[in-house]
């Protein structure tokens, strides 16, 4: 599968499969010639190679990671990771079913979160050779998107710190605004506020809820993905229309459009699987 599509003003790449042998050309290659053309890229790749002599049962993780300005960041434990216009990428750990003796040379195992379950695909957590502002640990992987408190925080926070609550607790924060989560218990909103991580948005973004309880958040997509849930369009059609949309043509141009300057934020109910979504426009 290989799939180019632009989100939020910026192109993205995804490329997956399960071939029954090695691709041809090289699935590495493929990203490395992406880190040759695009100076600025970022990302990870994960690969298994049951034809790799010695490492037959091991799971790669590969890293291209993006030195910001006035950031020295890394995909290496060494903070030794490619400088701007660099095309390598990084090996940052190698885990397997019998490669518990190898040491990785950064943290692999990031914790899960009920409601946000996979923070790399959204790119709220990247892989960052960066002290964590809370622990003052590198790990290496760091959070990315909002955090809302009136204290000042020097630098970012590790996935860790936000699951177990401590980031929250120590800055008194929120890394997403309570709007939205009405009808959810006090355990809940507390789990989604305080130890979620939140989402990027060009508004203020927020939660959705479904059967009394918080959804998942899945990710930011365009009309294409969004389509693939119908209950999900449907929904956003029906709220749209609710929020004075009512001009039929331009409501459907909107979401024929959405992925080219505005964008749906898609959930999955915890409860019934059921998708929902919101838009959101610059």
């Amino acid at each position: 599968m290989l799939d180019l599509r632009w989100m939020n003003g910026a192109p993205f790449i995804h490329r997956g499969g399960y071939s029954n042998h090695r691709s041809s050309p090289d699935l590495v290659e493929l990203f490395e010639y992406v880190a040759a053309v695009a100076p600025d890229s970022y990302g990870l790749l994960h690969v298994h190679d049951d034809e790799q002599p010695g490492h037959e049962n091991d799971v790669r993780v590969l890293a291209r990671c993006l030195d910001w300005p006035g950031h020295e960041e890394s995909g290496t434990a060494l903070d030794q990771g490619p400088a701007r216009g660099q095309t390598a990428l990084h090996e940052i750990s190698r885990h397997g079913h019998q490669g518990a003796d190898r040491e990785p040379a950064m943290s692999a195992s990031l914790p899960f979160f009920r409601y946000h379950p996979d923070p790399l695909a959204s790119g709220s957590i990247r892989a960052a050779s960066e002290t964590c502002a809370c622990c003052k640990g590198n790990r290496g992987w760091i959070y990315t998107a909002t955090f809302y408190t009136a204290q000042d925080v020097s630098g970012r926070l590790c996935p860790w710190c936000i699951a177990d609550g401590s980031a929250a607790e120590r800055f008194a924060g929120e890394f997403t605004d309570s709007y939205g989560l009405d009808g959810v218990s006090e355990e809940v909103l507390h789990e989604v506020t305080r130890r979620t991580p939140g989402f990027h948005a060009w508004q203020d973004p927020h939660w959705l809820v479904h059967c009394q309880d918080a959804a998942a958040f899945v990710g930011e997509v365009g009309y294409t993905e969004l389509a693939e849930h119908p209950e999900a369009l449907d929904q956003l059609r029906a709220d749209m229309r609710t929020a004075g949309w009512h001009d039929e043509s331009q409501l459907e141009h909107f979401l024929a459009n959405l992925g080219e300057g505005a964008s749906a934020m898609l959930f999955r109910c915890t409860v019934c699987g059921a998708y929902l979504a919101y838009a959101d426009a610059s």
